[in-house]
């Protein structure tokens, strides 16, 4: 099932359950994870001590891998593979710099657009066209909950405005047809800025049912934008050479093509029966899984695109709604860093802690794909990525203002255009899970 972000004020029942699935591997990030009361929120000092970075020294039962030249991937990102959890990939800068800008840049104002569902689906059926160009307005919601007016036929609509070399939006839009229609200025209803934030999903291609946990493939919606279905291809295309196809078949060993070039022919027999056995076993797993197209390649068609805040938390779960569980998931993070989880089959295993960064990727292949994770944590204390900056005019008062002081000596992107979201990344962080429903 996809997991959906879990608001700051859940109850205390949700965070004991999700913490006693984080307890044990992660424990400063579990332990002093939240203080919660009814209606106030505190967040206590996190220690990093026990989560894996993936700076500095090499840590134990994680490779480094040499990652093929694949269009579309930085020559600068580097991928890792895990002993404790074969299947999963994370790559580190998997996004470039202005691919981050954009991605960001399109989950903020177009992602969260009808016909696209989002949170707030059912107090507002037709959408909140133009949230985010209202937001910036400071406009308020004009219309009684489920009035907002119909997105075009090609699924289009407000708040989108022309885009700079950075893909960034007019923040200024707010005076389009669209945003006009439903949005003004005073009234009684809910401001943009209040719905914005209370924003905690939305999909891309067929939506997904929470209750029935299926998704809706005769729905209206926007189909999963070429770009993200491209990388999406490209990240499952790396995982499945260097983790399935690598040296030794396993996640935990680097495949060196000088080391496979020296073995024998006794040894490229085995390597050669351990691959048929490999295929035999994923064979097997496609048929438990009922999928009805085994030999198909990863054909991802729909995304869910989370939105976190501080305090938002992610719940131990398994993405188990999907036809095929042999196909991976790719997931995609922006913004504030965030801690990680990944676990089992089975909560009785303690998960590992993985720190993320804006621009990394994770893909959960193989085994993994039908393995706990979740996100306990999201980092709003530390700098705004560099890639998300465009200088001092990303700060702004308060507890902003040093956000992106150590990039206001020319670093970031320099363009203003995004500085509103780069100030609204500075305490949110944007996951964008990429899959195959079909």
């Amino acid at each position: 099932m996809p997991g959906a972000v879990t608001p700051c004020r859940r109850t205390q029942q949700a965070a004991a359950a999700a913490a006693a699935w984080h307890a044990e591997a992660a424990k400063p990030p579990s332990v002093d994870l939240r203080g919660r009361r009814k209606d106030e929120f505190a967040v206590r000092p996190l220690d990093l001590t026990d989560v894996v970075t993936l700076e500095g020294e090499d840590c134990p039962g994680v490779t480094r891998l040499g990652l093929p030249g694949l269009p579309g991937l930085p020559p600068t990102a580097t991928a890792f593979a895990f002993a404790a959890h074969p299947g999963l990939l994370l790559v580190r800068g998997a996004l470039a710099p202005e691919q981050q800008r954009q991605l960001v840049v399109a989950a903020l104002t177009r992602f969260n657009e009808p016909p696209n569902h989002t949170t707030h689906i059912r107090a507002y059926p037709a959408g909140l066209p133009g949230i985010w160009a209202a937001a910036q307005a400071g406009l308020c919601l004009q219309q009684p909950a489920g009035g907002a007016a119909p997105a075009a036929a090609d699924g289009s609509s407000g708040g989108g405005g022309k885009e700079s070399s950075s893909g960034s939006s007019g923040a200024d839009d707010a005076s389009s047809s669209d945003v006009g229609s439903i949005w003004g200025a005073g009234g009684s209803g809910p401001t943009a800025v209040s719905l914005l934030r209370k924003l905690r999903w939305a999909t891309l291609g067929p939506p997904y049912d929470w209750t029935r946990r299926l998704y809706l493939r005769d729905a209206p919606h926007m189909p999963l934008p070429p770009e993200l279905r491209q990388l999406a291809v490209a990240l499952a295309g790396t995982a499945d050479q260097l983790l399935l196809r690598g040296c030794g078949g396993g996640a935990s060993t680097a495949c060196n093509a000088t080391n496979c070039a020296a073995v024998g022919e006794e040894a490229q027999q085995q390597q050669q029966n351990e691959q048929q056995q490999q295929n035999q076993q994923q064979q097997n797993e496609q048929q438990q899984c009922g999928c009805q197209r085994p030999a198909a390649p990863y054909s991802p068609d729909a995304a869910l695109v989370n939105y976190y805040y501080e305090g938002d938390t992610l719940n131990g779960h398994i993405d188990d709604a999907e036809r095929c569980l042999h196909q991976p998931l790719v997931s995609l993070s922006l913004g504030c860093p965030a801690i990680f989880l990944m676990g089992a089959d089975s909560k009785d295993v303690p998960p590992t802690a993985l720190l993320l960064h804006s621009g990394d990727a994770v893909v959960l292949s193989g085994p993994a794909r039908r393995c706990y994770h979740g996100v306990p944590r999201i980092l709003t204390d530390h700098p705004l990525a560099e890639a998300l900056c465009c200088g001092s005019a990303c700060s702004t008062t308060g507890a902003d203002s040093t956000a992106c002081s150590k990039h206001e000596d020319g670093g970031g992107c320099g363009d203003l255009a995004f500085a509103p979201f780069a100030r609204h990344m500075q305490r949110c962080r944007i996951n964008i899970s990429i899959r195959d429903v079909n």
